[in-house]
C-alpha cells in the first residue's frame, strides 16, 4: 500500500488520531469508497492526498452496503480499531488456501469457516465443508464433464475412437487437436453452478480443478507446432501481463456461478474468488 508501506493501516490510524478525527468516518470510508472503489483519476483531490498511492480494486467489493447507506451517521470509536489491528497483527496472513505450517497462519479458507460456524446453522443449513471434500467433489464432476466432451462413442463397424478413462490419462496424451478442443471449445463452455454456494468453498475448489487442466493444456502448446494454439498463447501473453491471472479471471468470469439465500454468503464467495486472483 502506498509505495510498499507494510503498516499502512496502523500508520493512518495514528495519523488520524493525532488530528483528533475518527478513523472510520474520516479514513476508512474514503479508503473504501474513494480509494478501492474508484480508479485514481476519478478520486477527489482530498482522497488522493489522504490515501496516497492505492490500487483500484474492481469487482464491487468496496461499494457502500445497504446498512451504510441507510445509516450515514454510523460512528465507531478509534479504540475499536486499535484492538482490531493489534489482533490482526498477531497473525501471519497468507493468500494460499493450503493449510499453513504455523499455528498463527491465516488463509482465505478461514472466511468460510467463520461464516458457516457462527451463523444460525439450523435456520440456514450452512455447514463448513473441508477443502479435501470440495476438491474431491469437483474432480468427480468437472473431470467427468471434460471426459464426456472429449470422448467420442465408437460406432459399430468403424475403427475404435480414442477414449480416456481419466483426466490424468487425457492430459498425459494431449495433442494439438485435443488442446484446440479443450482450450477453444470445451473449457470456455463449461458452466458450473453451486445452488447454495455459501462462502464459496465449492467454487474455489472448482477454480483449482480447472486451473490444473488449463495449465496442462497451455504448457503443452510450447511443444506443439500448431499455428492456432501458438497464436492464442502469443495473444494472451501480449494482452495480459500475467497469463496465470488471465486464466483465473477467465474461469471465474466464464465458468463459475453461485447463488444463495443469504446475500452475505455471496459477498464472501465473491471475496474468496477475488483473493484467489
Amino acid at each position: 500500500m502506498d509505495g510498499g508501506e507494510l503498516n499502512y493501516l496502523s500508520g493512518k490510524l495514528n495519523f488520524i488520531q493525532r488530528q483528533g478525527k475518527n478513523f472510520y468516518a474520516d479514513f476508512l470510508r474514503p479508503l473504501f469508497f474513494e480509494g478501492f472503489a474508484k480508479p485514481a483519476e476519478h478520486r477527489t483531490p482530498q482522497a488522493r492526498a489522504l490515501l496516497g498511492s492505492i490500487k483500484y480494486l474492481n469487482g464491487g467489493l468496496f461499494l457502500e452496503h445497504t446498512v451504510e447507506r441507510d445509516n450515514p451517521d454510523i460512528s465507531i470509536p478509534n479504540g475499536a480499531f486499535e484492538g482490531l489491528l493489534r489482533l490482526f497483527s498477531s497473525y501471519s496472513w497468507n493468500l494460499n488456501d493450503l493449510p499453513g505450517e504455523n499455528d498463527d497462519e491465516i488463509n482465505p479458507d478461514v472466511l468460510g469457516y467463520i461464516f458457516e460456524k457462527y451463523i444460525n446453522q439450523k435456520a440456514f443449513g450452512a455447514y463448513y465443508t473441508r477443502p479435501e471434500i470440495t476438491e474431491y467433489l469437483c474432480e468427480q464432476t468437472i473431470n467427468r464433464l471434460v471426459l464426456e466432451a472429449v470422448n467420442v462413442p465408437t460406432i459399430p463397424g468403424l475403427p475404435q475412437r480414442r477414449h480416456f478413462d481419466t483426466v490424468a490419462d487425457l492430459l498425459l496424451n494431449l495433442d494439438a487437436a485435443l488442446c484446440r478442443q479443450l482450450l477453444l471449445d470445451t473449457l470456455p463452455k463449461l458452466s458450473l453452478l453451486d445452488p447454495a454456494c455459501g462462502s464459496g468453498a465449492f467454487l474455489v475448489a472448482a477454480l483449482k480443478t480447472l486451473i490444473n487442466i488449463y495449465s496442462a493444456v497451455v504448457g503443452k502448446i510450447e511443444f506443439l507446432n500448431d499455428s492456432t494454439l501458438r497464436g492464442w498463447l502469443e495473444t494472451a501473453r501480449r494482452d495480459h501481463p500475467s497469463l496465470s491471472y488471465y486464466i483465473k479471471k477467465r474461469i471465474i468470469t466464464d465458468n463459475l456461478y453461485g447463488v444463495d439465500l443469504m446475500e452475505e454468503a455471496t459477498d464472501i464467495a465473491k471475496l474468496r474468488l477475488f483473493l484467489a486472483l
